[in-house]
């Protein structure tokens, strides 16, 4: 709304207002008010007036400073706040420069300056900073141009394939309409792909044809690995040793300045790499990851030492609940994640906050981080080092964003510091163990058969959950382990674990079997040398061994049984050599 003559304030009685300081008649209170214009004004009991200069200004448009837009984007499509009824005009410099139409074609690290014109053509004096990061989606890649579909078969939209993010099916190579999921292809006809960016920008679609044929899809023959199925009964054994150890010689070892520390930086890097990469495949972190890579061997393990809050079977570096960190524009900032499965720690990394280069050289902070995700061309990240500092995880790096006009940055060692207590301890303690001699307990407690199931959620069915433990006698050291189940028929995957629930004891297994309950099963073990029979397993996993001598002859038989090992035969032969 415009100012006008009511908008005045004076103190005095009656007071009204005036366009010369001493004649004229008063103005009513809807009068509009004029830029620069005097205004005398007089109350009842006042013989003159007194004169004000009215300045009217037009505030500046609001709004984020950093924009990141789809490729083909305008000037029209940058988001600023104005007044109701106001506009926005555009300019390329900061001061004066050309006056840009809204149908402007975004460059990528340009920035553009806006000023806010209101309704009766008053204009804001400073003007609006907006850089923008333009970003162009690739079309996703198909296998194949052409997919082949079975009549007999499920041939919608979900069963075309093709690899990207966000991928979507138009019937039309540009404008077109999306098709849903549960579209039914059509014989002949194209598809075309399109993947999106987290921004929402849509790149060029890539053509699939379509062929849907009458006949069923071929038979495929070969050699299929023994399946186990929903509702059948099945049979575990497995032996097992348990032996006593004691620690000694304790070293204690740093996380800082180590080769762990390192250790850790590469898989910060590792990690980082997958966010960044436009690949989906690579892009992709499922809820439990164990870190991998196509082109180099990975073996992040020895970190697990150092992290807090693991438990005993927890052997094997996880990166649990991967989640990108996004701000309140929906951007990619950063990302987190746990290393232990309670996941009771979480490890955060966050973006630098945004810095503006001022035209005087000052730089000044924003309130606000650089996206990340869909900078990928123009941000570099590149851990450099890991400390736990007053038992704080400090993560430390080299950030650079280019190409972002007054926004560019570089920060060497810039450390973000995770928030709560570290999760990586600052020291460990590592011992020898070495065996106790003579350690034989009549029973086995700590080795255990463990058997778990998902739905086809993927929830870990707790009630079905099974634990197997030794029993019987302990024959020359070992104890058999066995027992009988059927799996449930909500199951959709089984996971067998061997573990040991002891910190202090070692466990041994051996001749672990699985199959179904009304079959049998004999192994046998052979010399990898001499290719000789060293002993074969029978229905009951019990053993019988073959002892040779050095021509390759059989000597001698043993038998394991449940009171012990005995022999079961023995042979002796020899060369007679003739003298004269």
């Amino acid at each position: 709304m415009q100012a006008t003559i009511g908008d005045l304030q004076a103190t005095g009685n009656n007071i009204e207002w005036y366009l010369h300081p001493a004649e004229g008649n008063p103005l009513p209170a809807d009068t509009p008010l004029e830029h620069l214009q005097s205004y005398f004004a007089q109350g009842a009991d006042a013989t003159c007036r007194a004169a004000v200069v009215v300045m009217l200004q037009t505030d500046t448009p609001q709004g984020d400073g950093y924009q990141t837009l789809c490729k083909g984007a305008t000037l029209a499509d940058i988001v600023l706040q104005v007044a109701a009824g106001s506009s926005i005009k555009w300019y390329n410099q900061r001061t004066g420069g050309q006056l840009l139409p809204a149908t402007t074609a975004l460059v990528h690290g340009v920035t553009y300056y806006a000023t806010q014109l209101d309704q009766y053509g008053g204009e804001s004096e400073d003007r609006k900073e907006v850089t923008v990061n333009i970003i162009e989606v690739f079309p996703p890649y198909v296998p194949s141009t052409e997919q082949v579909f079975y009549a007999n078969q499920s041939h919608t939209i979900a069963n075309l394939l093709a690899i990207g993010n966000g991928i979507r099916w138009y019937d039309q190579e540009e404008g077109g309409i999306a098709y849903a999921p549960t579209e039914t292809l059509v014989d002949g006809q194209y598809y075309y792909a399109a993947q999106q960016s987290e921004a929402g920008c849509t790149g060029d679609r890539q053509a699939v044809l379509v062929r849907i044929l009458a006949e069923e899809a071929p038979t495929l023959f070969g050699c299929e690995k023994f399946k186990p199925r929903i509702g059948d009964r099945y049979v575990v054994n497995a032996w097992v040793r348990e032996q006593g150890v004691t620690p000694v010689n304790p070293d204690i070892r740093a996380f800082n300045d180590s080769e762990i520390s390192q250790l850790f930086v590469e898989l910060l890097n590792h990690l980082k790499d997958k966010v960044l990469s436009a690949d989906s495949d690579i892009y992709h972190i499922p809820a439990i990851y164990i870190p991998h890579s196509e082109t180099a061997n990975l073996n992040f393990d020895p970190i697990v030492s150092y992290i807090k809050d693991t438990e005993i079977d927890e052997r094997k570096l996880t990166v649990y609940n991967f989640s990108l960190e996004k701000d309140t524009y929906g951007r990619t900032i950063g990302f987190s994640f746990f290393l232990n499965k309670n996941q009771t720690a979480k490890i955060m990394y966050q973006s630098p906050k945004v810095r503006k280069r001022g035209t005087l050289g000052g730089v000044s902070i924003l309130d606000y981080r650089y996206p990340i995700r869909d900078n990928a061309d123009n941000i570099r990240i590149d851990f450099t080092d890991v400390k736990v500092v007053n038992d704080q995880l400090q993560l430390i790096s080299d950030f650079e964003m280019n190409n972002a006009g007054a926004y560019s940055t570089s920060l060497t060692n810039h450390t973000d510091v995770v928030s709560g207590v570290s999760p990586v301890e600052e020291t460990v303690t590592f011992y020898e163990y070495e065996e106790i001699p003579g350690y034989q307990p009549i029973t086995y407690m700590n080795a255990l058969v463990e058997i778990q199931y998902k739905d086809a959620n993927e929830t870990v069915m707790e009630a079905d959950k099974l634990v197997f433990i030794p029993k019987g006698p302990v024959i020359d050291g070992w104890q058999q382990v066995s027992g009988t189940f059927v799996i449930p028929v909500a199951a959709h995957q089984m996971t067998m674990s061997l573990k040991n629930i002891a910190s202090d004891i070692n466990v041994y297994f051996d001749d672990i079997r699985f199959h179904p309950y009304d079959s049998s099963m004999k192994t046998f073990v052979y010399d990898p040398i001499t290719q000789r029979l060293m002993s074969e397993l029978d229905e009951n996993n019990f053993a019988t061994f073959y002892e040779y001598d050095a021509e390759g002859g059989l000597i001698r038989v043993k038998k394991e049984t449940a009171k012990g090992i005995f022999t079961i035969q023995e042979s002796r032969s020899g060369n007679v050599k003739a003298t004269d």
